[in-house]
């Protein structure tokens, strides 16, 4: 099983290719079990003020180019899957999410926006039943990454942004994508090569 944390266009100029990708593989019978994030969020709602013919509630999405024909409506291959997206998934030691939850407000496994677009929360072992919060959208340094998985946190953030560098500066601590082998907790680490 594969679960993807979201955020797999408009973060780099190959979006339709890995929306294609996770396509196939889930046709190909793969247990892939991707979730929503912000930006396939941010291009269901541009799609839906198209179809409703409200352009003014059209964000600007830069690197949708091949998921989205010359009206700007996603093309129906991507949009099923786009559709179809979860916000979060929930296992037996595991709560997979993009952002994260806002427990601060009731109920906070309905709060789609927090999920999405949270930065900065605290997690409730009550309601979450003592599960580990897994989750991407907020960029962390290796370092911080690797500790939290040593030290058992009950927040994991996966997310370490797989631009080589912020603002144009190279940064070993950031550029890669990562998996976290949820069984085990071993990391796997790819550094961006492109």
């Amino acid at each position: 099983m594969s679960f993807l944390l979201g955020d797999f266009i408009d973060r780099g100029r190959q979006g339709k290719e890995v929306l294609y990708k996770v396509i196939s593989l889930i046709d190909e019978g793969y247990a892939i079990y991707p979730l929503r994030g912000n930006h396939e969020d941010m291009l269901l709602g541009s799609h839906n003020a198209i179809q409703e013919g409200d352009t003014r509630k059209v964000p600007t999405l830069g690197k949708t180019k091949g998921i989205r024909d010359d009206n700007r409506k996603i093309l129906p291959k991507y949009l099923k899957l786009l559709e179809k997206l979860p916000y979060f998934y929930k296992l037996d030691n595991y709560l997979l999410v993009h952002g994260g939850f806002d427990f601060s407000k009731p109920k906070p496994f309905k709060n789609y926006e927090s999920m999405i677009w949270i930065r900065r929360f605290e997690t409730d072992l009550k309601l979450t039943k003592g599960r580990t919060i897994i989750h991407g959208h907020t960029r962390r340094k290796l370092s911080v990454i690797k500790k939290s998985i040593k030290t058992k946190s009950k927040i994991i953030g996966l997310d370490n942004m797989i631009h080589k560098g912020i603002r144009g500066k190279e940064d070993p601590e950031f550029g890669h994508m990562l998996c976290l082998d949820l069984d085990s907790l071993e990391l796997f680490i790819q550094k961006n090569v492109g």
